[in-house]
């Protein structure tokens, strides 16, 4: 299960000395991947959240709580579902 979200970041450009020669903000499509679902206690679990920008090595970027049921629902399906609806990944898109 993966979605996508366009962020902003602050990039350092180098010169080829390597002194800093300052600050530019880059926007790049973030893939976020579940990874991992660990079953807390009844109604709670935890999704493993991995993170690649640019197709480099994914790392970890966040364990997300969300309240599962079992309701016929797949894990993967109701925490994508609960990581979308939050604030904080508002705006992600499925691919």
């Amino acid at each position: 299960m993966s979605f996508k979200m366009t962020k902003t970041f602050n990039a350092t450009m180098t010169g080829e000395n390597g002194l800093a020669m300052g600050t530019q903000q880059i926007e790049a499509d973030v893939i976020y991947t579940i990874t991992l679902i660990q079953v807390i206690d009844e109604g709670t679990a935890h999704a493993t959240i991995n993170a690649s920008v640019n197709g480099q090595t994914p790392t970890q970027a966040d364990l997300f709580q969300f309240p599962y049921s079992m309701n016929g629902t797949g894990l993967f399906e109701q925490a994508e579902a609960a990581i979308l609806a939050s604030e904080k990944y508002a705006g992600g898109i499925v691919i």
